[in-house]
């Protein structure tokens, strides 16, 4: 699922949207969308009336190294937060329990939703290996 645009449209002009839904955003997995401008003439006034004009809630976390966070929710789901700080940088944090995140560490870009456009979820670190995985199954095993 991605992030809800009815919070985010207050942010664009017409212009500016016009741009997005026709160029796309694909570092962050929205592909170009070939539309013609009467189909646009009828999609931006619609945008507008689903667009809500109420800021993105405030949210102070709690993170395990003891500091906190404090900023725009921008997304949240099950396990995960994101936070935009006054610094204008976007935090992905993970729950840790029911009062407690830490934040999401990667040496890789993870320019969408679920990691890419395809939400594979997949990474190429190599920190984790069948052989530094607890709960990791024999290389050997095979399904009945």
């Amino acid at each position: 699922m991605g992030p809800p645009i009815a919070a985010k449209l207050r942010d664009h002009s017409n212009k500016e949207l016009r741009e997005i839904i026709r160029g796309g955003l694909p570092q962050r997995g929205m592909p170009p969308i070939k539309v013609t401008d009467a189909e646009l003439a009828q999609l931006l006034p619609y945008l507008r009336t689903i667009q809500t004009d109420r800021p993105a809630p405030r949210v102070k976390v709690q993170l395990t190294d003891n500091r906190e966070l404090e900023g725009e929710m921008r997304n949240q789901g099950f396990a995960d937060m994101q936070i935009l700080t006054a610094d204008k940088k976007l935090h992905l944090l993970r729950r840790v329990d029911a009062t407690r995140f830490r934040e999401v560490t990667s040496q890789k870009d993870w320019p969408a939703y679920n990691g890419d456009p395809g939400g594979n979820r997949y990474t190429t670190l190599s920190q984790i290996t069948p052989a530094t995985s607890p709960t990791s199954v024999p290389m050997d095993f095979q399904c009945p």
